[in-house]
């Protein structure tokens, strides 16, 4: 009984609650990125895709930066691949 009370809390904690609200932002930074949406409102998707950053033996790369940035602009499932990995690249590896 303890085993598939504790499966059930499992299975729940894994609904993708938290992950919906991280698609959006997603999203968010991809229409921005792309240049599909501008204004005030794209400062913040902005300043959080500048905000991934990757590191390697602790200092900045520029690759490894590169590469989380499409990793969460992929997490936008709407989005057209080609266009992520084109707006990925128009902020590549900024600061």
């Amino acid at each position: 009984m303890k085993s598939i009370l504790f499966s059930a809390i499992i299975i729940f904690s894994a609904i993708s609650l938290p992950t919906h609200a991280n698609d959006e932002l997603a999203c968010a930074m991809f229409m921005c990125a792309y240049g599909e949406e501008e204004g005030g409102g794209c400062a913040g998707p902005i300043s959080k895709l500048k905000g991934i950053i990757g590191k390697k033996h602790g200092h900045f790369s520029c690759s490894r930066t590169k590469s989380k940035r499409l990793t969460k602009l992929l997490a936008c499932k709407e989005a057209d691949k080609g266009q992520v990995k084109e707006a990925a690249t128009k902020i590549g590896c900024e600061r």
